[in-house]
């Protein structure tokens, strides 16, 4: 601690600071920092102060470029077990160990709770994520969700330094900038390319108007962060805190938390977040956590009891196939209830698919089979009440998910 005791010799130790000449004829006990600065001032140093405020720090790059990253720091090695555990309570049965339930009753379980509302179980299942290279977009409406905790880097204290502009992500209407050039130079994408090509071409001239829009668009975005880099650069280093610097930056810069949630919660999450009404940076990073989900479960192991000529003994078993399970349950909300959630004409947006799902809900066909058509079929000759194989009528075209889960403006 800073008020430790220590001799004065001690403190000239620690501080380097060459007392020649001191004399400690009266400094026969330990003393504290507070004695040792008030007999021979503050300790002095050389170091020069970069920023306004100490407390700033700079932040760690992120590559906008790459899209979203997550990262499963932590979560239930054997997240079934764990579930089971709690619905097996509903029967009866009292699970005082994990190693104690078979698998049949983790895939029973986990089965049984995803048919009803009794969702609790699902909050046995705790999992901690880091999320990087979102758009503070992103986290502003990720923040929004009042089941989870989150800790998200500061850009009161981060400043943002080199690769500023290369920080700030694309929309999905210029995602095409950040493909590879064919025959380029290695790395190099097309975008970059572009603002090689035309960077002298003044953006308010009559040139830079002939340019084919998705150039123009493309190069405007540029410019424009280019000149926010200048000005926020400029500001931190002659000396205005970061916390105040920072109201340049703009939405799309990219930034990390933490995510902390359960199961239940996540699951939620995701069937707002993954409907058509939701940002469409939602989508790459649900693929990204589900990616994650896959990874992590490859790493994890369980425990069941089993016999072995009537010897007792611990399987210990990959928890893959349980991470594989729980990473096929996302999906948009009216996949988890069976209908569109988000019909309100007047307040939310059209959905590519949401006569098909009102077809679906209206002839009760589970979402489990949306991704097959619809149909009613009858026998040739009779009416189409008797059903049979002979002819069959389309009622509704399946759902591909790569219209909900791939296409930007599925919603527009």
């Amino acid at each position: 601690m800073i008020d430790e005791l220590k001799t004065p010799d001690e403190w000239a130790a620690l501080s380097e600071v060459r007392m020649r000449g001191t004399e400690f004829t009266d400094w026969e006990t330990p003393v504290t920092r507070q004695e040792w600065e008030a007999k021979m001032g503050p300790e002095k140093t050389t170091a020069v102060q970069k920023w306004a405020d100490t407390a700033m720090f700079s932040s760690e790059a992120l590559d906008a470029t790459t899209g979203p990253k997550v990262h499963l720091l932590s979560a239930n090695p054997d997240p079934l077990g764990s579930i089971a555990a709690m619905a097996l309570m509903y029967k009866g049965i009292v699970v005082r160990d994990l190693a104690d339930v078979t698998d049949d009753q983790r895939r029973e379980m986990f089965a049984q709770i995803q048919q009803t509302k009794l969702k609790a179980p699902f909050e046995a299942v705790q999992l901690h994520w880091m999320v990087e290279g979102v758009t503070r977009s992103f986290t502003h409406q990720m923040v929004r969700q009042r089941t989870a905790v989150f800790a998200q880097e500061s850009l009161r204290f981060a400043v943002v330094e080199d690769g500023f502009a290369e920080r700030v992500a694309l929309p999905p209407s210029l995602a095409w900038a950040n493909e590879p050039v064919d025959g380029g130079l290695p790395g190099q994408t097309v975008g970059e390319a572009l603002a090689e090509e035309f960077a002298d071409v003044d953006p308010n001239s009559e040139r830079f108007s002939r340019l084919p829009q998705d150039v123009r668009h493309y190069l405007k975005w540029r410019y424009a962060n280019l000149i926010v880099q200048h000005a926020y650069q400029y500001l931190v280093n002659d000396g205005i805190p970061a916390e105040d610097a920072r109201g340049l930056l703009p939405h799309n810069i990219t930034t990390r938390l933490n995510y902390v949630t359960n199961l239940r919660n996540f699951q939620e999450h995701g069937g707002s977040r993954l409907c058509t009404q939701a940002q469409f940076e939602w989508r790459a990073v649900w693929i990204a956590f589900v990616q994650e989900l896959r990874r992590y479960g490859a790493t994890q192991t369980y425990r069941v009891d089993n016999t072995m000529d009537g010897t007792p003994y611990i399987d210990k078993r990959s928890s893959s196939w349980q991470f594989e399970l729980i990473a096929d349950m996302f999906r948009p909300a009216c996949y988890l209830t069976g209908k569109c959630e988000f019909a309100a004409m007047d307040l939310d947006r059209k959905c590519s698919i949401r006569d098909r799902v009102d077809s679906f809900a209206k002839h009760n066909y589970p979402s489990s089979q949306w991704h097959l058509p619809l149909t009613v079929s009858w026998m040739v000759g009779e009416g189409p009440d008797t059903y049979g194989p002979e002819a069959a009528q389309v009622i509704a075209p399946a759902i591909d998910p790569r219209e909900w889960l791939a296409d930007p403006g599925a919603a527009r």
